[in-house]
């Protein structure tokens, strides 16, 4: 019951998170947090009653179940695969977060470096005013994930039988990360993207 509750409060937050988001005018907003308020209700309702207090359905059918079935098949699934790697990979997260880490302390500076290279570079011009110090926060705290990602498409590889592209796939897939997140800065905090 206090796990359903806890599911009701943050699908809740969620709901009004992304309704009262500056992007949703206000009225188009409260009638979509309405109905979904009430589709929550209705759902949450029918699966404490029916499932839980009059046993007219098997457990395995609620939204309960469902979730924590989905959480350990997943967790289960992902331990089998790094476990073969699984000391490279944490170091790989250990980096990502010290980077991150000290990106956030420095408020950024490592992505505002990052970006007036590239401005100076003749990309992303379109990035300026109250916009370069969110985008600069955004590329220091999301491109150390290119380590991961990176360790984990090598060793996806070598499981697969292709060794002798692995380490081409390690610094190919860390080169592809990082050029979608400089793209995606210029999409989310420029106005119009000059690629």
């Amino acid at each position: 019951m206090i796990i359903l509750l806890a599911n009701c409060f943050f699908i809740l937050y969620s709901i009004m998170f992304f309704t009262d988001h500056k992007f949703i005018p206000k009225e188009t907003g409260g009638r979509i947090r309405n109905a979904l308020l009430l589709c929550l209700a209705l759902y949450v309702s029918y699966n404490v009653l029916f499932i839980y207090i009059l046993k007219k359905e098997n457990e395995q059918s609620g939204i309960i179940y469902k979730i924590a079935s989905g959480i350990k098949y997943v967790s289960i699934n992902s331990y089998t695969f790094i476990e073969p790697f699984q000391k490279e990979f944490i170091i790989s997260l250990v980096i990502a977060a010290a980077i991150m880490m000290v990106s956030f302390i420095l408020l950024g500076m490592p992505g505002g470096l990052i970006i007036g290279l590239l401005q100076k570079m003749g990309i992303g011009n379109n990035i300026q005013g109250d916009n370069v110090w969110p985008a600069a926060l955004y590329v220091s705290l999301i491109w150390p994930l290119c380590f991961p990602i990176a360790v984990l498409t090598k060793n996806h590889l070598i499981q697969q039988g292709h060794i002798d592209y692995a380490l081409l796939s390690l610094y190919l897939s860390g080169f592809l990360w990082v050029t979608v997140v400089i793209s995606s800065t210029f999409l989310l905090f420029g106005n119009s993207p000059r690629f």
